[in-house]
């Protein structure tokens, strides 16, 4: 997978985040270390599994949406690249009227949908991932998003 090595323990982390990651499975959010016990033939067992930290889980942000439904417009953007109603529905994707949120600062903030820049979201468990896709800012995020674990 990605050209990563089961057999290699951090590659191994990373194959087991990354699918966590693409199918949005949250698992262990709240635990702190994964601990990976590879046994290789031929080779001495170790005394202790390898114990590989994860990163404090960022700080929450808050956020609040306004829901609309998707105007024809905005339908014909998602239809040029073949994705209908249905499968946005499929994929949890709404129109948004308004996103609320903090910047890393803790100051308030809000982005209001137009004709010319939509904004669209994604709900998932614990947050809301936003695609405002001809705006200068296009990737925003509320919630408590899954962390990436980088080595």
């Amino acid at each position: 997978m990605k050209g990563l090595d089961c057999g290699n323990p951090k590659d191994f982390l990373e194959i087991l985040q990354t699918i966590n990651r693409d199918l949005s499975l949250c698992i262990d959010e709240s635990d702190q270390s994964f601990v990976i016990s590879i046994s290789i033939p031929g080779s001495k067992p170790n005394k202790q599994p390898e114990n590989f930290p994860l990163p404090a889980p960022k700080k929450t942000k808050p956020y609040f949406t306004t829901q609309q439904s998707f105007l024809t417009k905005e339908l014909s953007f998602w239809v040029q690249s073949g994705i209908t109603k249905d499968i946005l529905k499929t994929y949890k994707v709404v129109s948004l009227k308004e996103f609320k949120s903090e910047n890393n600062d803790g100051k308030p903030f809000a982005f209001r949908s137009t004709d010319t820049e939509p904004i669209f979201g994604y709900q998932g468990k614990r947050h809301v991932k936003i695609y405002r896709p001809f705006s200068e800012v296009r990737f925003l995020y509320g919630g408590n998003l899954p962390y990436l674990i980088k080595y």
